[in-house]
C-alpha cells in the first residue's frame, strides 16, 4: 500500500498550547492509521518537547523565525524574508508532494502568514490536488483582517473546531460587543458550516488519569500558560503565601517568560513573607498538580481549561483580555465567562487583580462545593475524533 504523506504547518510564538493540541492530534493519528508519513513545518523554532516525537519528520521554516518577541516587528514583514520562508515551504510541498496540508490556526489568525503560505497553499490544491485542512481550537478569527480570512477559506476542505458544538461557538457570539463583530463572526462561520467539523476538545497527550491520590497538605496551583502575558498574574500569585498559611502553593510562570521578568519574579518569591512558595518557568507534572489543586488559578487559557473541566477542578480564571496587536486572544475572556457560568469558577479581571482581590476569590473557591465530573470521557475524544476525520480526507 502507498504511503500517504501530510504536512502540518504551524507558528507557536513560543506558546506551548498550539504545541500540546497539533501534536495530541498527530499522536492520535499515528496510532489510527497505516502507511501514514508525518511532516511538521515549524513557523516558529522547534520545541525540545515535541523535537522528539518519534515517527515525525521535523522541518524548521529558515530565518527570520517568529516568536513572542518579534511576531509584530517590522522587520518581519520585509518582503525578502516572506520571499525566502514561502520559497522554502513550496519546495518542501513539491518535494514531499502531501496528500493533505493542514494549517494550525491559519487563516483564522496570524493572516500576517499568508505571503509566505498561499505559494504553497496552490500548489497543493491545484497541482496536487492535495487536500487542504485547518485544525482550529476554538471558534474565534481575527476579524480586523475578516476579508483575508474569507478569501483563504475558498481553498479549504475542512476545518476541524477542536469544541464541542453548542459551546464556546456560542458563547464566542455573546461575548462580542459590537453588533458589526458578531454578525462578521456569524456569516464567516456560516459560509464554512459544510465543512466544519465540530470535535470535541483536545485533551492534552500529556495528562494523566482523572482518578488519582490527594495531596496530604492542600493546594493552591497558578499556571500562567506558554503564552506568557500579563506578569502580575505570576508576581501577585506568589504573594498569597500570607493568606494561606498551611497551603503548598505553586506558580508556574510560563516557559516563554522572559529573562527579566524571570529575574523579578525570583526576587518576589525569595522575600521572606512569600517563602515556601514554589515558582518554576515549566513542569512536565502540571497536569498531576492541576488534579492534585484545591484551586487552579490560570488564564482560562484551552489547554488549562480543558483539563480544568476534565478534573472537575475548582478555579480562578484571570484571562488574557486582548488589545490591538493581540485581537485573536478575546477567546480567553469569552471562554471564562462560559466557563464561570457552567463551572461556578470565579472570573477575575486582570486590572482589578491585587493579592487581596485574588486572595479572597481563592477563599471563595475553598469554601465553595466540591465540583463534578460531570462530562463523559466522550467529551474529550478531539484528538481521535480529528485523527479519524483526517485519514477519512487521504
Amino acid at each position: 500500500m502507498k504511503t500517504k504523506k501530510i504536512i502540518f504547518h504551524f507558528t507557536h510564538c513560543d506558546c506551548l498550547g498550539h504545541s500540546t493540541r497539533l501534536f495530541s492530534v498527530i499522536r492520535a493519528l499515528q496510532a489510527l492509521g497505516k502507511n501514514i508519513k508525518i511532516y511538521v513545518l515549524h513557523g516558529s523554532p522547534l520545541q525540545p518537547s515535541v523535537a522528539t516525537l518519534p515517527g515525525v519528520t521535523h522541518l524548521e521554516v529558515p530565518f527570520p523565525s517568529y516568536s513572542r518577541s518579534n511576531f509584530y516587528s517590522p522587520l518581519k514583514k520585509h518582503p525578502e524574508y516572506a520571499s525566502q520562508r514561502a520559497d522554502f515551504i513550496l519546495q518542501a510541498v513539491r518535494t514531499i508532494r502531501p496528500r493533505a496540508f493542514v494549517t494550525e490556526f491559519f487563516p483564522f489568525g496570524r493572516q500576517e502568514l499568508w505571503p509566505e503560505l498561499l505559494p504553497a497553499i496552490r500548489f497543493a490544491r491545484q497541482n496536487l490536488k492535495a487536500r487542504l485542512l485547518c485544525s482550529l481550537g476554538y471558534p474565534f478569527s481575527n476579524l480586523e483582517r475578516f476579508s483575508t480570512t474569507q478569501d483563504l477559506l475558498a481553498f479549504y476542505d475542512k476545518i476541524f473546531l477542536h469544541v464541542p458544538a453548542g459551546t464556546e461557538d456560542k458563547a464566542a457570539l455573546r461575548f462580542l460587543q459590537t453588533r458589526d463583530d458578531r454578525e462578521k463572526l456569524r456569516r464567516l462561520f456560516a459560509e464554512i458550516k459544510n465543512k466544519t467539523v465540530f470535535t470535541n476538545y483536545v485533551l492534552p497527550y500529556h495528562a494523566v488519569p482523572r482518578k488519582g491520590k490527594k495531596p496530604s497538605r492542600p493546594l493552591i496551583l497558578a499556571t500562567r500558560g506558554a503564552g506568557a502575558y500579563f506578569p502580575r498574574i505570576v508576581s501577585t500569585s506568589l504573594k498569597l503565601r500570607r493568606y494561606f498559611k498551611g497551603f503548598d502553593i505553586r506558580v508556574v510562570a510560563g516557559p516563554s517568560t522572559t529573562a527579566e521578568e524571570w529575574e523579578v519574579f525570583k526576587t518576589i518569591a525569595k522575600m521572606p513573607e512569600n517563602r515556601g512558595v514554589s515558582l518554576f518557568k515549566q513542569t512536565a507534572e502540571l497536569p498531576s498538580l492541576m488534579r492534585a489543586s484545591s484551586v487552579l488559578i490560570s488564564t482560562a487559557a484551552y489547554n488549562t481549561s480543558v483539563l480544568s473541566l476534565y478534573y472537575g477542578s475548582k478555579g480562578v480564571m484571570i484571562p488574557f483580555s486582548g488589545s490591538a496587536r493581540y485581537d485573536q486572544f478575546w477567546e480567553q475572556p469569552s471562554r471564562a465567562r462560559w466557563l464561570g457560568r457552567l463551572t461556578k469558577n470565579s472570573v477575575l479581571d486582570y486590572q482589578e487583580l491585587t493579592p487581596p482581590s485574588l486572595a479572597s476569590e481563592v477563599a471563595r473557591q475553598l469554601a465553595s462545593k466540591a465540583r463534578k465530573n460531570e462530562w463523559p470521557d466522550s467529551f474529550f475524544t478531539g484528538a481521535r475524533q480529528t485523527a479519524r476525520e483526517l485519514l477519512n480526507e487521504l
